[in-house]
């Protein structure tokens, strides 16, 4: 009888790892299988693809019993990406008469998050071990000018000498490092791998997808505490609105040739800027970094605006809010000095168009 071609694609990856003999290591069977469920979402981000693919997988497992296979199906129970995955390997562990792997309990460390000080990114630290916490760590980058979704994972080693770099290292004048609660970071973590999967949008790192797996199996080992998560609150109309008149009543009759708050369009480029916001972080709408910035300008923002205009409502709204957001002087000053090359490079692109902007 000839292998349908699915079948012979799961004997290859069954017979591959047992090549590597990762049914000696749970960790080392984790990163391989991983790896394998990567490839069928990168493809695709699809739940059902995946789905389809894992329980295949188990099901492959299943009907060829020996070490290799229970290995697997014991790698699978925990990093299968869908729970219909886990329930579909735990299923075919316990009618098995092949013995699974003893592997020990996974075990969870503290917890380090490196936020910068302008709110772009946080990246969390977590370590977990095989009988002591300390034997892997799980890294990954929270994106909040992308949707606050993960962007980038990575499998670390020597925990205690990456926390040791963050805390010393040359990012320390912009950055902080604390530990938090496992609960906090467990909630941060859920959300973010939910909104990478949900917005299709979302660039990740070269490396993201054959680390997603287990980075997911780690998130869910982890105690989630949504109500640690700070409230997000509803970005209606009348906030956005009242966000805007605040904005320009703030700002100072204009001197000769400087940019005046009555300049038509001005309240129009702030909406936008308040738009941006509600879009991509609704719980804090004049929050301003480098990195909301850049994707404002030369992202998201439509290219038929006067480039003048977008210009100095930017620079102002800039000058205006980063004294809310607590930023220390120094980080002021950094973020005066990237908006001034990002505006300079803004208004240099041959690429928009003449436009004028109604008020």
């Amino acid at each position: 009888m000839q292998l349908r071609p699915e079948r012979r694609y799961f004997r290859q990856i069954l017979q591959a790892l047992s090549r590597s003999s990762f049914e000696a290591d749970p960790l080392r069977a984790e990163i391989a299988l991983a790896k394998v469920l990567g490839v069928v979402w990168a493809q695709s981000r699809d739940a059902d693809a995946e789905e389809a693919f894992g329980l295949g997988l188990a099901e492959y497992a299943r009907q060829t019993p020996g070490p290799a296979s229970v290995a697997l199906l014991s790698a699978l129970s925990s990093v299968g990406t869908v729970r219909e995955i886990r329930e579909a390997a735990t299923g075919a562990l316990l009618a098995s008469d092949v013995p699974a792997p003893r592997w020990p309990s996974l075990l969870t460390g503290p917890c380090w998050a490196h936020e910068d000080a302008f709110g772009d990114l946080t990246t969390l630290v977590v370590e977990f071990g095989y009988e002591r916490p300390s034997g892997h760590g799980l890294v990954v980058q929270v994106d909040h000018v992308s949707f606050s979704a993960a962007v980038d994972i990575r499998l670390v080693e020597d925990v205690p000498g990456l926390i040791q770099e963050l805390q010393y290292g040359v990012e320390r004048a912009t950055h902080t490092l604390r530990q938090v609660e496992p609960g906090w970071a467990g909630a941060i973590l859920g959300r973010a791998f939910a909104r990478t999967d949900l917005i299709p949008t979302v660039v990740v790192s070269p490396g993201f997808a054959e680390n997603r797996a287990i980075a997911l199996a780690r998130v869910r080992s982890l105690p989630a505490a949504p109500d640690l998560l700070p409230s997000e609150p509803e970005p209606t109309e009348a906030r956005r609105s009242a966000v805007v008149a605040e904005f320009l009543s703030s700002l100072s009759p204009a001197q000769p040739g400087a940019f005046s708050p009555a300049e038509p369009g001005a309240d129009a480029v702030a909406r936008l800027i308040v738009d941006f916001a509600a879009a991509h972080d609704p719980g804090d709408l004049t929050r301003v970094s480098p990195g909301r910035w850049e994707v404002f300008l030369f992202e998201w923002l439509p290219r038929s605006l006067p480039p003048l205009l977008v210009a100095d409502v930017v620079r102002a709204w800039s000058a205006w809010a980063a004294p809310h957001a607590g930023l220390s002087q120094a980080a002021r000053e950094h973020l005066v000095r990237v908006l001034d090359e990002m505006l300079t490079e803004y208004l240099m692109s041959d690429e928009r168009p003449e436009a004028t902007l109604r008020a």
